[in-house]
């Protein structure tokens, strides 16, 4: 589990963010690269990001995290797959925003497999995955938590 991740002032300004249904779904956005590997990679399931992202709160429900996880994944913003039986999210523009991080230990996790339903295959638009959610639609640059 990382130490520290970045988190850009430009935020503030996302559609994707600001487009977001509520506040949990926003404080989940911020909390959840914490949950992630170094290639911004984690187990799909709501009760360890719960667990890694907010541990002491009694309140929180796993249906909330699994709807917020959702909403993500209908807006484009993660990537759901399953490799041998297990399934996962990524955030696809992960790399690109957290820097370096050869420091942390390599994922264990399986990437993606890149195929017309992965945005990290470079020859998809990240807008071919995007559905329609019931908010805004998120902004063309699928901005994300830096």
């Amino acid at each position: 589990m990382p130490t520290w991740r970045k988190l850009h002032t430009k935020i503030t300004e996302s559609l994707d963010f600001n487009g977001m249904p509520d506040d949990f779904t926003r404080l989940l956005w911020v909390l959840l690269p914490l949950a992630l590997d170094k290639e911004g990679r984690c187990l799909d399931h709501a009760g360890l990001i719960k667990a890694k992202t907010m541990p002491l709160r009694e309140d929180v429900e796993l249906g909330k995290i699994e709807e917020a996880l959702q909403w993500y994944d209908q807006a484009g913003m993660i990537l759901r797959y399953e490799a041998d039986g297990v399934r996962y999210i990524c955030i696809p523009t992960f790399n690109e925003h957290q820097g370096k991080r050869e420091r942390e230990a390599e994922s264990k996790i399986p990437p993606p497999p890149l195929n017309e339903q992965s945005t990290l295959d470079v020859d998809v638009d990240v807008e071919e995955r995007r559905g329609d959610v019931d908010t805004p639609t998120p902004s063309e640059q699928g901005d994300f938590v830096q």
